[in-house]
C-alpha cells in the first residue's frame, strides 16, 4: 500500500488541467463512445496524478500506529528461519509470540508462557526489536535483536538480520 503525501497545489492543479484538457478533446471529438474515452480519459488521469506524487523507489508509508495493531493482533509463529542459509525453521515448531500494545511480549511453547520481554518497532527505520527477561532457553536467542523488515504484511513480515558475521532471515505469521 502506498498512500499518497505530499502532494502539492501545483502538482494537483497541473492534473485538473490535464483531466479538462482531455475532457475538452473528448467532447471536440464528439465520438460515439463518448463513455469509453471519458473511462480512458479518467484511467490516464489517475496514472499521472499516481506517477506524480511518487518517486521511484520509495517505500511505503506504513504509520506507527498501524504497526503496533499488525504486530499486536493475534499471535506470531516462525514459518522459515535460516542462519547463514542453514534452515533452523524446526526449533521453532510450538513456539509463538504474543506482542501488546504496551510494547511488552511473551514468548510461548506449546501453550504456555516460557518468558517475557519487551519489544520495539520502528517505522521509519522499517525495524522491529525482540528482547526477552530470559535468552538462555533456545531458540529465543536466534529471535532476538533488532530485525530490519524486508518485506511488511499484515500477516506475513520477512525480516533479517546482520550480526557481525552471521546473517539470519526470519519469516513469521501472525495466526
Amino acid at each position: 500500500m502506498i498512500m499518497i503525501t505530499n502532494l502539492g497545489i501545483g502538482i494537483r492543479f497541473y492534473c485538473l488541467c490535464v483531466v479538462n484538457y482531455i475532457c475538452s478533446a473528448i467532447k471536440y471529438v464528439n465520438c460515439k463512445s463518448n463513455h469509453t474515452m471519458k473511462k480512458i480519459a479518467f484511467a490516464v488521469s489517475v496514472c499521472f496524478l499516481m506517477s506524480a506524487s511518487c518517486k521511484p523507489g520509495d517505500k511505503p508509508v506504513i504509520p506507527e500506529d498501524l504497526m503496533v495493531q499488525i504486530l499486536t493482533e493475534g499471535e506470531w509463529t516462525v514459518t522459515d528461519y535460516k542462519l547463514n542459509g542453514v534452515d533452523h525453521t524446526t526449533e521453532f515448531s510450538g513456539w509463538r509470540f504474543k506482542y501488546y500494545s504496551n510494547k511488552t511480549m511473551e514468548a510461548k511453547f506449546n501453550g504456555s508462557v516460557v518468558t517475557t520481554g519487551t519489544w520495539d518497532g520502528s517505522q521509519s527505520t522499517m525495524t522491529f526489536t525482540n528482547m526477552f527477561a530470559s535468552t538462555t532457553t533456545a531458540p529465543l536467542p536466534l529471535a532476538s535483536g533488532t530485525w530490519h523488515v524486508d518485506t511488511p504484511g499484515t500477516r506475513t513480515v520477512i525480516s533479517s538480520q546482520n550480526n557481525g558475521s552471521e546473517t539470519r532471515n526470519m519469516k513469521i505469521y501472525r495466526e
